[in-house]
């Protein structure tokens, strides 16, 4: 197989990588696509929602490894297994509520050989992003009782 690093997709010749590549190149990394101007988005179970200022979207992509299997013991249970899940690559998308707070951002890394440990540069990656966004969003914030919370809260 043939991937384009960019897109994260994958080509079994590499003369249709080629031809995806001057498409890609042309395009950003991430596109949003919003609903149609004058349409309305409609919620339900708004009990069940939870108001956060940020999402952060990712995807994993990985490609299926052979495995060489071994002979079956007949006195144990057993699963064979004749493949594993190689992640190759991963695409983190950033969104804030408030794009002056945070603008939006996205970040792609692709293995460049077998040795990259994926996992562990999505979970290092992951964590870099919300420390950064919780040093930006870190300050004081003063409680302000209205009539109604006093008579909820006392």
């Amino acid at each position: 197989m043939h991937y384009c690093k960019r897109r994260i997709n994958g080509f079994t010749r590499k003369e249709a990588l080629k031809k995806h590549k001057t498409y890609c190149n042309e395009q950003d990394a991430v596109r949003v696509i919003l609903p149609k101007p004058n349409t309305v988005l409609c919620f339900k179970n708004y009990n069940t929602s939870m108001r956060v200022p940020f999402v952060i979207y990712a995807d994993f992509e990985s490609c299926i490894k052979p495995l060489d299997t071994c002979q079956p013991q007949t006195n144990e249970s057993y699963t064979n297994k004749i493949q594993k899940h190689m992640p190759i690559s991963f695409s983190i998308y950033v969104k804030c509520f408030d794009d002056s707070v945070c603008t939006p951002h996205a970040v792609t890394f692709a293995a460049e050989n077998e040795d990259d440990y994926v996992g562990q540069i999505f979970v290092d990656k992951l964590e870099e992003i919300i420390k950064k966004i919780y040093n930006q969003t870190k300050f004081a914030k003063n409680i302000i009782y209205t009539k109604m919370a006093r008579k909820i809260l006392f």
